[in-house]
C-alpha cells in the first residue's frame, strides 16, 4: 500500500481538518471573551501559538495509532480492513458536526453578538430637508463603528532635536500627519487631542489599541537640524508587533509637506483603504504655504488651540499675524485665526463686535484662497454662528458637506445645532466625533450640554464623572455642570465643588440660596462693575437671577451675555434653568432680535418653539 493510501486508511487527512475546525471554534471563543474576562492581551496569542504546536502531534498521532471495534490501538499492528470502515464513518460524523457547530457559532456571533454593548452609530447624510429641525445633514445614513476599520492611532512623536525648544516643531508634523491622514474619508484616524494624552506613554502599543479600539497604531520621531529634518514613522499592527510599513525621510524643512502626503499615501495603502477621487486630488494639494518661517509661526500657534487662556491665544493670535505677514495666501492661517479669535469672545470684556467682524473676515480669506475646501467652510460656518448669523452658518456647514469635509471635521457644527435648539443633532454630531477623538475635552464639555438638552441625565452625570477623571480639575466641563446643576436645584453638588475648588463662579449665589433679596442685590453689584461682564460670567449671573426670582433681569443680563458671542451659550437658553424667563411676554422679541426665528422658518422649528402665523410665534 503506498503512502498516501496509507495517510487516508489511518484518517491522518480527517483528523487534520477536525482540529483545524476545533482550533477555529476554539480562537473564536478565546476572542469574544477577551474582553469579558479581561484576558491579558497576549492570551490570544499564546492559545494560538499552543494550538499551532498541536497541529502536527494531533497528525502524528493519528499515524501511530487507529481506531479499532476493540479500540484504540497501534497502527502497526491493526489490518487495514479492521479499522477504516468504522474509523471513516465516525470521523465523517464528527466533521459534520464540528462544520454545523462552527456555522451556528458564525450566526450567533454576526447576528447577536455584535449588537451587544455596540457604541453609539455615526449618522453621516447630506440630505437635510427644511422643514425639519432633525433632519440635519449628519442624520439619517446609519454606519455601525464597533471596531474601527481601517482605524491608526498616530502617537505624538518623540523630540530628537538637539534644542529642546525645537518640541513645538515635532509637535507640529504630528498634527500635520494626523490632519492629512484625517481628510482621507476612507479611513479612521484618532484625532490629536485624544492623542496629546499618550505623550511620553509607557503603555504598550497593544495597551494603546485595545483602549482606543483601533487596527494599527503609528509612532515616530522628529530631528530638526538647521534648516533640514528628519522623520522616522513606523505603522504597527498591534495583534502581531509587526511593521505594517515604515520609513525615514531626510528633507528640507520647506520640504516637509511632501513627507506628510507621502505618509498619509502609504497609510492608506497599508491599511488597504479604498481612496476615492476627492481623497486622491486630497492627496496632490501642494503645500499650504512656500515660507517656512510662516510654517513654524503657524504650528507654535496651533499648539494654543486647547488651553484656553487669553495669554496663551493672544500670543498665537500674534504668530498667525506675524505668518500671515509673511504670506498673506496662507488660507490653513487664516482659517485658525478666524476660529482663535471666535474664542476670546468667551473672556472679552469689550470690542466684542471688531472681534466679531475680524474672524468673519478671516474665514472669508481662508474660503476665496481655497473655495473648493470644505474645512474652510466649516471654520466660516463657525464664525458666523458666533456673529450669531444662524442661517448664513447653516449654509456655510451644508456647503462643507457638498465639497466632501468627513464628520469628524464638523464637531463644531454642534453649537449651531444647540443654540437653535436640535439637541438630538448635535449628540449625533458629537458622538460622531467622539468616536475618533474619544478623549477631547471640548467635545465632551459640548455633549454634557446636549445630553441635558435631550432628557438624558443619567448619561450626562456619567459623562461629567468620566471627564473629571480624564481631564481633572482644569476642565472646561465642570463649570457647564455646575451650570446645569443650578437648572437642577443640586446645591449640595454645588457646596461640594465651591469647597473643592474655590473660588467657582458658578456658585456665587450658594451663600444666598435662603436669602433670595440679598442674592439679586450681590448679583446686581457684580453686574455693575465692567470687569464681570465677560460671556460666561454673565450667564451664570442670568441663571442665579432666575433662580432668585427676577427673570426680567434674568433675561436683560442673558441678553448681554449672548450678544458677546452667540454660539457660546445660546444652547443654555433652552435648558430648564431659564424656564420663567421663556415664558415672560418679551421673551419672544428678544428671540427675534437674536434672529433664530428666521432660522426656523428656513430649516424647521424645534419642538419647544412653534409658529402662530408668518409673524408670530411662541415658546416654552
Amino acid at each position: 500500500m503506498s503512502f498516501w493510501d496509507q495517510l487516508k486508511r489511518r484518517q491522518v487527512f480527517k483528523v487534520g481538518a477536525a482540529y483545524l475546525i476545533v482550533a477555529w471554534l476554539i480562537v473564536q471563543v478565546v476572542s469574544v471573551l477577551s474582553d469579558p474576562l479581561s484576558l491579558p492581551d497576549r492570551f490570544d496569542t499564546v492559545v494560538v501559538v499552543l494550538l499551532a504546536v498541536g497541529f502536527p502531534i494531533a497528525l502524528i498521532l493519528a499515524w501511530a495509532y487507529e481506531i479499532t471495534p476493540e479500540g484504540v490501538k497501534a497502527a502497526s499492528n491493526v489490518e487495514a480492513a479492521d479499522s477504516v470502515h468504522l474509523a471513516g464513518q465516525r470521523f465523517n460524523y464528527v466533521i459534520t458536526g464540528l462544520l454545523v457547530v462552527a456555522v451556528a457559532f458564525m450566526a450567533v456571533d454576526t447576528y447577536v453578538l455584535d449588537d451587544v454593548g455596540e457604541p453609539v452609530a455615526v449618522q453621516q447624510n447630506v440630505s437635510g430637508s427644511a422643514g425639519s429641525p432633525g433632519a440635519t445633514p449628519l442624520t439619517g445614513q446609519t454606519a455601525a463603528l464597533r471596531s474601527l476599520p481601517k482605524s491608526v492611532a498616530v502617537i505624538p512623536f518623540e523630540n530628537l532635536s538637539p534644542d529642546p525648544d525645537n518640541a513645538f516643531f515635532a509637535m507640529g508634523i504630528h498634527e500635520e500627519i494626523l490632519n492629512q491622514l484625517v481628510r482621507l474619508s476612507s479611513l479612521n484616524v484618532i484625532s490629536r487631542t485624544t492623542m496629546r494624552r499618550y505623550a511620553g506613554t509607557t503603555m504598550s502599543i497593544p495597551e494603546i489599541a485595545r483602549e482606543l479600539n483601533v487596527g494599527s497604531v503609528m509612532e515616530g520621531s522628529v530631528r530638526r537640524d538647521n534648516d533640514r529634518v528628519i522623520v522616522t514613522v513606523q505603522l504597527i499592527d498591534p495583534m502581531t508587533d509587526l511593521h505594517l510599513w515604515s520609513e525615514s525621510y531626510e528633507r528640507r524643512i520647506v520640504d516637509v509637506f511632501a513627507i506628510q502626503r507621502d505618509v498619509a499615501s502609504n497609510v492608506a495603502l497599508a491599511l488597504e483603504a479604498e481612496l476615492s477621487p476627492q481623497d486622491r486630488e486630497r492627496l496632490t494639494d501642494g503645500a499650504p504655504t512656500t515660507s517656512q518661517e510662516a510654517y513654524e509661526l503657524y504650528l507654535g500657534a496651533s499648539a494654543a488651540v486647547y488651553t484656553f487662556t487669553p495669554e496663551n491665544y493672544d500670543d498665537a493670535i500674534a504668530r498667525l499675524d506675524r505668518a500671515l505677514q509673511l504670506d498673506s495666501s496662507f488660507a490653513e492661517a487664516w482659517s485658525l485665526r478666524s476660529t482663535m479669535l471666535g474664542v476670546t469672545l468667551t473672556w472679552a470684556t469689550e470690542g466684542f463686535d471688531e472681534i466679531k467682524k475680524e474672524a468673519l473676515d478671516s474665514a472669508a480669506r481662508a474660503v476665496e484662497l481655497r473655495p473648493d475646501s470644505g474645512s474652510a467652510r466649516t471654520w466660516m460656518g463657525l464664525a458666523h454662528a458666533f456673529a450669531g448669523n444662524w442661517v448664513m452658518a447653516e449654509r456655510a456647514y451644508r456647503q462643507a458637506i457638498e465639497r466632501g469635509v468627513i464628520p469628524p471635521e464638523m464637531h463644531e457644527y454642534s453649537t449651531l445645532q444647540m443654540a437653535v435648539g436640535n439637541f438630538a443633532g448635535a449628540k449625533e454630531t458629537l458622538d460622531s466625533y467622539l468616536l475618533v477623538d474619544p478623549q477631547n475635552p471640548v467635545a465632551a464639555t459640548w455633549l454634557l450640554v446636549a445630553l441635558e438638552g435631550t432628557g438624558d441625565r443619567a448619561a450626562r452625570r456619567s459623562l461629567y464623572e468620566r471627564g473629571r477623571r480624564l481631564h481633572g480639575d482644569t476642565w472646561l466641563g465642570i463649570r457647564t455642570e455646575a451650570l446645569i446643576r443650578i437648572g437642577e436645584r443640586d446645591f449640595a453638588f454645588l457646596r461640594g465643588l465651591a469647597a473643592e475648588m474655590p473660588p467657582v463662579t458658578s456658585a456665587i449665589g450658594l451663600p444666598y440660596l435662603d436669602d433670595p433679596a440679598g442674592g439679586l442685590a450681590a448679583l446686581r453689584e457684580d453686574y455693575a462693575d465692567p470687569a464681570n461682564r465677560n460671556s460666561l460670567r454673565l450667564l451664570e449671573m442670568a441663571e442665579w437671577s432666575a433662580y432668585f426670582g427676577d427673570a426680567d433681569f434674568a433675561l436683560r443680563v442673558l441678553g448681554d451675555s449672548l450678544r458677546r458671542g452667540s454660539a457660546i451659550n445660546v444652547d443654555f437658553l433652552w435648558l430648564p434653568a431659564f424656564d420663567t424667563v421663556r415664558a415672560l411676554p418679551d421673551f419672544e422679541g428678544f428671540v427675534r432680535d437674536l434672529g433664530l426665528d428666521a432660522y426656523w422658518r428656513e430649516y424647521g422649528w424645534p419642538e419647544f418653539c412653534q409658529p402662530l402665523d408668518n409673524v408670530r410665534f411662541e415658546c416654552h
